[in-house]
């Protein structure tokens, strides 16, 4: 089932709404059902806190994982309670439809229109994305060569910035044989430790990459935002 196996790894009910809890975007944090399912779990009332996730969803009307209604459903088996069991495999088998079925666990899909969906992603599913890309492009052996490196997969990638030990890590996409590069996101340092730029580094930068643009032949262009 991917990262996350349920049947394999949380066998107790209290460990899986931990988990719902833990990887639960940072989009949903200050929702009053969210925050009703924080102060049930402390209070050791399981099956209130899994009926708080469950109204969580219905409340907002966002479309959740597979994995997270699975996980319910388990859970909820665990503790008897049929109707919750019932109502999160239908939650469960209808996320293989549409769009959902391409939601990760850690991740919500909002339909905006007809034509626009937004992700929300916890910080925690993010930051274990992001380790694991780096050890991908083996990002602390760049480290100790100041410069510009680029790691390309598919359809985009990363630049990082090397200098002086701190890293900058900068997503590109590619389109149309160059490499697009939002500006809005120059903004801070990620390694060793986030931590913001000034504006005369951010400046620095944008020339440096430009330079670098011109040297490898890598056209760039910089964007507002994406």
């Amino acid at each position: 089932m991917g990262l996350f196996n349920f049947k394999k790894r949380e066998s107790d009910p209290a460990r899986t709404i931990q988990r719902m809890i833990d990887y639960m975007p940072e989009f949903y944090r200050n929702h009053r059902q969210f925050e009703n399912c924080v102060q049930y779990f402390k209070q050791g009332e399981l099956g209130l806190a899994l009926n708080s996730l469950i109204e969580l969803t219905e409340e907002t009307g966002h479309n959740f994982s597979e994995e997270f209604w699975a996980g319910l459903s388990d859970a909820a088996s665990k503790m008897g309670l049929k109707e919750e069991v019932h109502f999160c495999r239908e939650q469960a088998a209808g996320s293989q439809n549409e769009l959902r079925s391409k939601i990760p666990f850690g991740s919500t899909l909002e339909k905006i229109d007809d034509t626009h969906v937004q992700y929300h992603t916890s910080t925690r599913l993010k930051d274990e994305n992001a380790e694991m890309r780096r050890k991908k492009d083996k990002v602390m052996a760049l480290s100790a060569e100041d410069g510009v490196h680029l790691k390309l997969h598919d359809l985009g990638g990363f630049i990082y910035l090397v200098d002086k030990g701190r890293i900058a890590e900068i997503d590109v996409e590619l389109a149309a044989s160059r490499l697009v590069l939002c500006l809005e996101k120059i903004n801070y340092w990620s390694i060793p430790t986030r931590t913001e730029m000034t504006q005369e580094e951010i400046s620095r930068i944008k020339r440096q990459l430009t330079s670098w643009s011109a040297k490898s032949r890598n056209p760039v262009e910089f964007v507002e935002s994406v």
